[in-house]
Parts: structure tokens; C-alpha cells; sequence
């Protein structure tokens, strides 16, 4: 409860339907970040302990405890594809002090892969985007995987926000469809490709759609939204490849009683 005697939900809810609750501090801390060892600071048990996939929600409520701040909650769900042979396959190897990581997907058209080695550094070998195929490889991908579980994305869901239950809001992390594209290259791929490019981020916004949906059944409040702006695009690409799209994500994402 915050000193008004409502609980956390209660104020984030009424400052989102736009009344005075006075200040609210809420950082943006994913995971523990405090000098101090985690612990566990509520008389019942810890509903996510070390180990859990979800240990970082319990973290976040243990520091809001701590601090007093009124949280919101950051995590995410599996969306994990029906077909089991679609799953992204990784392999991680250590020798030297090198860590190598390879990742790769299947797809008709050909295997995605990318190898990253890291030490101090880290140094790409082959990036996930470095074709025309690639993309459209992608895409492809994408649009398989949006056959997922969705029941086991929405228990998982409805798992969390039982947990945080008046403590918060829950939310998760989202972006523009077109960065989906890889990041480093955007601009040379763009020129290059615009077709192949255009065709990924036609089928993210795709998965986009149907994911939101399921976020909002599991029970998600809202979406923590990374819309790359102007500091290192211009304001042409920001009003013709990001905008549009978020436009149409957050408006059904308001549609469904998100915020």
C-alpha cells in the first residue's frame, strides 16, 4: 500500500485514467540492483526463487519492498512454436578464454544462422541478416513460428500477475517491426534489399498483432514500447518505417484494454 492507503495497481490505474495521485518513482531495474545480498522480504514464500525462469519478477518486488518505489513490473511469456523443429537451436563453447555462441533456425529455404565469439569483446562472424535470403528466410521464420502455445504463454502470464497481484502493473518490452532487420547494417540492407526488408517487418507486425492479444489475456497491463526515433535515424525513416507500424501495434494494443 502507498500512504494514500491504495494499493500500487490502484494508483497506477488511476494515473493512467488521467488523475492526481502525486509522485510516483518507478526505475527502471529488470533485476536486482541493490549493494546489498537479494532477499525475499514478505511474510509469504518467494513465489519465484533462484533458479526460476521468472526469478527476476520476484527480484523487482523485493526491491520495490525495500525502496517503497510503486512498481512496474517488467518480464516476458514463452512464445514457443507448436512445431518443436522451428525452435531457434544454440550452442555455446568456451576454449581460450573465448566464448563462441552459434545459433541457428530451420527453414525451406535454406539455414539461418549466427556465430558470435566473446572475450573481453565481443566479434560477429556471421550475423543472424547478411543476405537477401536471409531476410526472406526470416520472414518465413516469423510467420511459421506464430503457430505457438498460447496456452502455456497465458498461464505463465496469469502466473506473474497473481504473484504481483496489488503490489504493481505488469508490462513487457516491445519495438518497431523494422527492427526486426539487423541493426548494425540497416541502412546498406535497406538500399540493397528493400523488398526482402519490407517483407520481414510486414511478417513481424504480423506476429506483433497476435502477440499483443496473448499478452493481454495472460493478464499484461503494458508494453514497455522502444520506438528508435530520430538520434540516429532520420526523421524521414522514423516517419515512414516506424511510425506507421507503432501507430497500428499501440492502437490495438488500447483496443484490448492495454495502456
Amino acid at each position: 500500500m502507498n500512504r494514500s492507503g491504495h494499493s500500487f495497481r490502484e494508483q497506477w490505474r488511476a494515473l493512467v485514467a488521467g488523475a492526481d495521485v502525486g509522485p510516483m518513482v518507478s526505475p527502471l531495474c529488470d533485476n536486482w540492483s541493490l549493494d546489498v545480498p537479494y532477499h525475499w522480504p514478505y511474510p509469504e514464500p518467494d513465489p519465484f526463487p533462484t533458479g526460476h525462469r521468472q526469478h527476476a519478477v520476484s527480484q523487482q518486488m523485493a526491491m520495490a519492498a525495500v525502496c517503497g518505489w510503486a512498481p512496474s513490473f517488467l518480464a516476458g511469456v514463452p512464445f514457443d512454436p507448436r512445431d518443436a523443429g522451428l525452435a531457434a537451436q544454440s550452442r555455446t563453447a568456451t576454449s581460450g578464454g573465448v566464448s563462441r555462441c552459434e545459433t541457428r533456425m530451420a527453414t525451406p529455404y535454406g539455414e539461418l544462422s549466427s556465430i558470435v565469439e566473446s572475450s573481453v569483446s565481443s566479434h560477429t562472424i556471421k550475423p543472424l541478416l547478411s543476405s537477401e535470403e536471409d531476410y526472406r528466410r526470416l520472414a518465413w521464420h516469423v510467420r511459421a513460428t506464430m503457430d505457438y502455445d498460447e496456452d502455456r504463454a497465458i498461464a505463465e502470464g496469469q502466473q506473474l500477475r497473481a504473484a504481483i497481484g496489488e503490489r504493481g502493473v505488469l508490462g513487457t518490452w516491445w519495438g518497431a517491426p523494422i527492427m526486426s532487420c539487423d541493426r548494425d547494417s540497416l541502412w546498406f540492407h535497406l538500399a540493397d534489399w528493400p523488398d526482402a526488408c519490407d517483407e520481414l517487418r510486414a511478417a513481424a507486425l504480423d506476429a506483433g498483432l497476435k502477440k499483443i492479444e496473448t499478452l493481454r489475456k495472460a493478464g499484461f497491463d503494458y508494453l514497455f514500447y522502444c520506438a528508435d526515433g530520430t538520434e540516429w535515424l532520420s526523421p524521414a525513416f522514423f516517419r515512414d518505417r516506424i511510425l506507421p507500424d507503432t501507430q497500428v501495434l499501440l492502437g490495438r494494443w488500447r483496443e484490448l484494454g492495454g495502456w
